[in-house]
This record gives structure tokens, sequence and C-alpha cells, in this order.
């Protein structure tokens, strides 16, 4: 099963998160790379497990809190 270390190893994110943070900063924005989706990662992961869900759904969470601004690789 995929892990969220899995996703914050893939080189394809990873150059997808430094593209997205570089438009943003261009942009105007504040920092949006691997130190933001962290943070998400973990409140999403947290919140699951304060809520009773079990450990894999609580997994996903974090992977989709990770990746929730992979997108401003492309746009904001």
């Amino acid at each position: 099963m995929i892990t969220l270390a899995d996703v914050k190893h893939n080189p394809a994110i990873e150059s997808f998160m430094k593209q997205g943070d570089t438009h943003l900063e261009a942009i105007g924005f504040t920092e949006h790379g691997n130190r933001h989706a962290g943070l998400v990662s973990n409140i999403s992961r947290n919140i699951l497990i304060r809520l009773g869900y079990d450990q894999r759904l609580a997994e996903l969470a974090a992977i989709a809190g990770f990746l929730h601004d992979i997108g401003n690789v492309v746009t904001r």
C-alpha cells in the first residue's frame, strides 16, 4: 500500500511541489512547499486519529493533506 513516505520521496511529486512553490512565490504568495504540505498532512492525520478512524484512513488523510496544493504547479 502507498504511504505518505512513498509520496514524499516520489521524484515527480518532489518536482511538482518545488515548481508549485516557485510559481506561487512569483505571484506573491507565501511558502506553499514541503513545510506547508507537511503541516496540513499532520493536521489531517491527527483529525482522523482523534475522531477514531483507523490508521489506514488516517494515512490516506495525511497523503491527501500533503498533496492538497499539488495543482499549484499549473496555476492558482
